[in-house]
């Protein structure tokens, strides 16, 4: 919140001036992906306001897509596992290839269509097997998700329609959680 609170006032925004909160709602880490939409959904309330989700893996390759080639989006999902989903077409009108999925990081480029265009969380040793297969891979910053093209995909979805209910925003998860069997005392 008090970062919430920073970047308004950086940005001489009051509150009371949102009309709609947009929020990655993954897939992603479990506690992460709670704590985000529940603020989210916690501001949205308290103010009045619809929310939206943006899909983090959609979000890193939608500045990619240009109609030419299929862009695939990777983020680290822990235990030697990749989230991956594939995307084809332009920003504006998006196909979705390969729907998001866990993966082991040694299965990628199997994984991968022809010369696709690879972003995200990947290591420098995948960047360069990547590179030698005939894709263009990108780590590091051109990787990373930009707030601006969350907000537009945000905007984009309220206006095809989405709902902004903030009890519809829900995180998307990958992974069962993992807990331990309650004994029976």
């Amino acid at each position: 919140m008090p970062a919430i609170d920073e970047l308004l006032d950086v940005n001489g925004v009051a509150k009371d001036e949102l009309t709609l909160i947009v929020a990655t709602i993954g897939p992603g880490g479990y506690t992460g992906l709670r704590v985000g939409v529940s603020v989210a959904k916690t501001l949205a309330y308290a103010l009045g306001i619809g929310a939206v989700g943006v899909n983090r893996l959609f979000a890193d390759a939608a500045g990619w897509l240009n109609g030419r080639r299929s862009v695939c989006a990777v983020h680290r999902a822990g235990r030697k596992d990749l989230a991956v989903a594939v995307y084809g077409g332009t920003t504006q009108n998006p196909e979705e290839l390969l729907a998001a999925r866990l993966i082991p990081i040694d299965g990628l480029a199997s994984l991968l269509p022809a010369a696709a265009l690879v972003s995200g969380e990947i290591e420098d040793e995948q960047l360069v097997q990547l590179r030698a297969e005939g894709h263009e891979a990108w780590g590091g910053i051109g990787g990373q998700r930009r707030p601006l093209l969350v907000a537009k995909l945000g905007l984009r979805t309220v206006a095809d329609g989405a709902t902004t209910e903030p009890q519809a925003l829900l995180p998307v998860y990958l992974r069962s959680p993992v807990q331990e069997p309650g004994s029976e005392a």
